[in-house]
């Protein structure tokens, strides 16, 4: 995936189904898991986009995992299904509104639903501030995004780095890569065995 794998890079995923997880980056510094004092680095999933907010599960207003989790996706589109016009999501809420997820937002989205559309692009516009936060914070060379939303491909990725662009300082943006996982289903999954590689036997 990289030549030249970079010393400064965040990994997240964003789930399409009914996990709640969804915005805990793994962040590289140096060529090297930051961890952080006690362990707790990367919880940018609960870093505030709305102070008085939609509640997060953690307890707190406004988190990134409050708006932009699969279930938290999936829930902003029902709630608005009222007013929505024409969708092919509330047919499958009439039917059981436990198949409106996260993916199924994305899929409408991609045949052209125009609903589906808006609430993928607001979804992009909500990571784009928390992105643009990691931006400023980490300066990293590339953030790579992963799981199911991520297959939702430029309906995603165009408007993020656009509002990324908008948010943070050409000089942080213009040196960072904003990109999807090459295996946005199983990259924790290899990344985690890596990381008990690693303990076990001193590199990866």
């Amino acid at each position: 995936f990289f030549n030249d794998p970079p010393t400064t890079a965040i990994y997240t995923s964003i789930f399409a189904g009914r996990a709640r997880c969804v915005y805990a980056p793994g962040i590289v510094l140096g060529g090297e898991i930051y961890r952080g004092a006690s362990g707790a680095a990367g919880e940018a999933g609960h870093m505030s986009v709305h102070f008085a907010g939609r509640r997060c599960g953690c307890g707190a207003r406004g988190c990134v995992e409050a708006y932009a989790s699969g279930p938290a996706i999936a829930a902003r589109a029902i709630e608005g299904l009222g007013t929505a016009g024409d969708t092919a999501l509330a047919a499958i809420a009439a039917e059981d509104p436990g198949r409106v997820t996260a993916e199924a937002v994305c899929d409408a989205a991609a045949a052209g639903d125009g609903y589906a559309s808006r609430i993928l692009e607001e979804t992009a516009r909500i990571l784009a501030v928390a992105v643009a936060n990691l931006v400023h914070l980490f300066n990293p060379e590339v953030i790579v995004i992963g799981g199911g939303v991520a297959a939702a491909g430029d309906l995603l990725f165009e408007p993020l780095r656009a509002g990324v662009r908008r948010r943070a300082f050409r000089s942080a943006t213009d040196v960072c890569r904003i990109v999807p996982a090459q295996l946005p289903q199983t990259a924790g999954i290899i990344g985690a065995a890596a990381v008990l590689k690693r303990a076990l036997h001193g590199s990866l």
